[in-house]
């Protein structure tokens, strides 16, 4: 059992480290979505299961209708984006769009009841951070892209 904290100099020592950790926990995480997003715009895929931590040599595809678990790798993506302001991230998840575009107007049938987390790791996401992008850059005009309508909601082009 931890002993409690004996003064506030010891709590701020320990606080520090906890930051340290978890900072470079972080960091690690980043580093790995860089890898995995890329991965998964280059050929779509559920990326679901990897005992060997190579989640793209699952052989899932994108459009299944066991397929959620890519949605992680699109968030954790634009978490890395907002924390880090790269574009590195918001590019390659954007380069998703015509997937799941496809997977929500196209092949619909193979939905299920996990399409709200699908959709809300990619859509809800890509639109806080593309909203927050817009106010960071005191830009008044809509960004340089056209949204479709389909059964699913807006999809960016």
């Amino acid at each position: 059992m931890k002993q409690p904290l004996e003064s506030k100099q010891e709590f701020i020592t320990v606080m520090a480290t906890d930051y340290a950790q978890l900072r470079r926990a972080f960091n690690l995480c980043v580093r790995k979505t860089r890898s995995n997003i890329k991965c998964l715009a280059d050929e779509p895929k559920s990326g679901a299961w990897a005992l060997d931590g190579n989640y793209f040599k699952f052989q899932e595809g994108f459009y299944e209708i066991g397929n959620w678990a890519s949605s992680f790798f699109t968030g954790m993506a634009l978490l890395a984006r907002r924390e880090t302001e790269e574009e590195y991230f918001l590019q390659q998840t954007l380069r998703l769009a015509a997937a799941y575009r496809e997977k929500a107007c196209v092949r619909f049938l193979d939905m299920h009841h996990d399409a709200g987390f699908l959709y809300s790791l990619y859509s809800v996401a890509l639109y806080k951070c593309r909203r927050i992008i817009r106010h960071s850059a005191k830009r008044r005009s809509p960004p340089n892209r056209t949204w479709r309508r389909c059964s699913s909601g807006a999809i960016p082009n």
